[in-house]
């Protein structure tokens, strides 16, 4: 993996952020903060619109304006698709394999997580009002480090 001086870290990232509570979007945005010129942050409010952009439907079919993201981190309880929605259209598309996907949700129900599992989720991280576990996984993903991978 690349050391932090090298172009890796240089470079800004792009995450997807779908999340349908304005509040939560609110709080993921205060505490990625100090990603700024890192980190290039666009929010969708659903499942639906996530795989809208993932697929280059309609709007999203410019790749200049709407490219694919470096990283995805969705929630998984939204309205029309939800985060597992999104999870089975990663898994289906093979141009989307090497795709990192974060589940960020207050679900932490072990049927919730062994199906994020299933889907072979990057990682599953409990939300909390400061982000303390996805700012840590960023921080570690943002250095080239490897996050510890979700068992």
């Amino acid at each position: 993996m690349p050391g932090p001086s090298s172009d890796y870290t240089k470079r800004v990232r792009l995450v997807l952020y779908a999340e349908d509570d304005p509040s939560d979007v609110f709080f993921f945005d205060r505490a990625t903060k100090q990603f700024d010129g890192q980190l290039d942050i666009r929010t969708v409010p659903d499942g639906s619109v996530a795989i809208g952009w993932l697929n280059g439907d309609g709007p999203y079919a410019d790749r200049k304006m709407f490219p694919l993201p470096d990283i995805l981190i969705t929630d998984l309880k939204m309205p029309r698709q939800d985060g597992f929605d999104v999870l089975r259209f990663i898994r289906k598309h093979p141009q989307l394999k090497e795709l990192p996907v974060i589940v960020y949700s207050s679900s932490c129900m072990d049927v919730d997580v062994a199906r994020a599992r299933d889907l072979k989720v990057t990682d599953f991280i409990e939300k909390d009002a400061f982000c303390n576990g996805l700012v840590k996984y960023l921080r570690q993903y943002l250095d080239g480090s490897s996050a510890p991978a979700f068992k």
